[in-house]
């Protein structure tokens, strides 16, 4: 074996031991493939997005993965400060900043769901949900250029 290859074996290795010591321990209760998870999480109305509390934590694809399932996302205020994944437009619509404000926008949004669906609608535009299966290739290189010219500043 190259050197590289055997590196790779006892990486293998070492992945399937600690594979199996997961599945073998007594409180493992098995996993939830995708599909799985999605079909549970489409069962929700609403859905906290919380920061994680990692140091190095980033905003992920947890508020778009919701909206695609119909579930409206309410973000809390630490999540995206910056407004670099949802416009500020729309996170003032949708942040909370405790349990309290989390019943008071749920409580609105069901006595207003005209306005649910309005604030749905912006977050499946901002995501390009409407036109991303035609426009992929479009939508990914805008993104790329986004990216490198942002770099490159």
């Amino acid at each position: 074996f190259p050197s590289h290859d055997r590196e790779r074996t006892r990486e293998d290795s070492d992945i399937a031991e600690l594979a199996e010591s997961v599945f073998n321990h007594p409180r493992y209760q098995g996993y939830l493939d995708t599909q799985e998870l999605n079909n549970v999480l489409a069962q929700y109305e609403y859905a906290l997005i919380a920061k994680n509390i990692a140091r190095y934590d980033s905003i992920n694809f947890r508020p778009a993965l919701y909206v695609a399932l119909d579930v409206f996302p309410l973000l809390d205020f630490r999540y995206d400060p910056d407004c670099k994944g949802i416009p500020a437009e729309i996170q003032e619509k949708i942040t909370v900043h405790s349990h309290k404000e989390i019943k008071e926008r749920i409580a609105y949004y069901d006595a207003h769901p005209e306005e649910k669906a309005a604030v749905m609608h912006a977050l499946k535009e901002h995501f390009k949900f409407y036109n991303f299966r035609q426009e992929w290739k479009n939508i990914i290189n805008q993104s790329l250029r986004l990216t490198e010219s942002a770099l490159a500043q």
